[in-house]
């Protein structure tokens, strides 16, 4: 389904916003990060984001034993009401990645809308 949504997309990673992310969010996000992305309206969409960026950087790296906490710091970014919009992605000592986001039409059986990131 997702390559059918992004065709060319190099590396892609996908999940169905659901509230489990707040707990995990913590062990992949830096505090700085942590802390401009929780609370508020729309935490669950920001979180997972955050998380879905931060795969499909991992991913394209191609490398084990990446701490996502401390080795891929995302930019500040704002969720829009579109669902769709770009995140930087630094990896010090490497550079940056642009990645991608949209929030797709597709549900779960829970009707947990799936969200879409790429690089």
């Amino acid at each position: 389904v997702a390559l059918a949504l992004r065709a060319g997309a190099e590396i892609m990673d996908m999940e169905f916003i659901h509230p489990r992310i707040q707990k995990t969010a913590p062990r992949f996000l830096s505090p700085e990060e942590y802390g401009s992305l929780s609370g508020g309206t729309q935490t669950l969409e920001r979180l997972t984001v955050a998380w879905c960026v931060k795969e499909a950087v991992y991913k394209r790296m191609g490398r084990k034993g990446v701490i996502f906490s401390e080795q891929l710091l995302i930019s500040p970014f704002v969720f829009t009401a579109e669902g769709t919009g770009r995140v930087e992605v630094r990896v010090p000592g490497e550079g940056t990645y642009t990645a991608f986001y949209e929030l797709t039409g597709i549900l779960s059986s829970e009707g947990r809308p799936l969200l879409v990131a790429w690089v």
